[in-house]
């Protein structure tokens, strides 16, 4: 069990009614990444108390009748993974900022990886891309994830060096209806749609164009969005 007085509490409403649960913040926030995915999580390493709070600081607890009223349930195991996934952790500024810190460096490492000087034909280096950020006033966004800021951060970029990246190119075939939303924010935020084609069932077939480093991560997240259904044929 976790440390309580490390724990931060996590909120979730539904059905009008607040409920929260207590939570070491990390173990939290990487819980949260995946169950959105489809993966199962330990609570007993996540959970710092037992049990659903209508208010983790005064100590009430929710009782049987309102869990079920809220979740149709009152299994506490469902209920907190339910919280974890589809709530909000309150993490402290000390957090925070460790979190944003560590965001921006993955930006700028997959930023580094990727691009080459378009005069040079040369990578540019991790310094080069941090100081062309900074000229730029980019800011990182703490609620998002690292995927939804990539192309942002690279417009940034670009009003100070010109670069190009090395590029894979993907083509998805046949997104179901109910998956199409998703995939194109992926596709926008991670790369760029070259073709885009809807089909007589309404379904989509796209093709992206995705930094080759960003490759590996883009296909995981299409298979975690389609659970692993996701029709994907590397063009180039």
């Amino acid at each position: 069990m976790v440390d309580v007085d490390k724990a931060v509490f996590a909120r979730l409403q539904k059905k009008g009614t607040q409920f929260e649960i207590l939570v070491d913040p990390e173990l939290a926030l990487k819980a949260k990444e995946d169950l959105k995915k489809g993966k199962d999580v330990e609570l007993s390493e996540i959970l710092a108390a037992d049990g659903i709070f209508f208010d983790t600081k005064k100590g009430t607890r929710a009782g049987k009748k309102d869990l079920i009223i809220a979740f149709d349930t009152d299994d506490i195991d469902v209920i907190a993974k339910i919280i974890l996934r589809e709530g909000k952790i309150y993490t402290t500024q000390d957090q925070r900022q460790k979190q944003s810190s560590e965001k921006w460096d993955r930006i700028v490492a997959l930023i580094s990886m990727n691009a080459i000087d378009v005069k040079t034909k040369l990578p540019i280096p991790k310094k080069t891309i941090e100081d062309a950020l900074h000229k730029a006033v980019f800011r990182i966004d703490e609620h998002k994830k690292v995927e939804d800021q990539i192309q942002d951060a690279i417009k940034k970029i670009k009003e100070h060096i010109p670069l190009s990246f090395n590029q894979k190119t993907i083509q998805i075939n046949n997104i179901a209806p109910n998956m199409v939303t998703p995939c194109l924010n992926l596709s926008k935020n991670l790369g760029s749609i070259t073709k885009e084609n809807w089909n007589h069932d309404k379904s989509l077939t796209l093709v992206v164009a995705i930094p080759a480093g960003l490759k590996e991560e883009f296909i995981d997240k299409l298979n975690a969005i389609t659970h692993g259904n996701a029709d994907i044929k590397l063009i180039d």
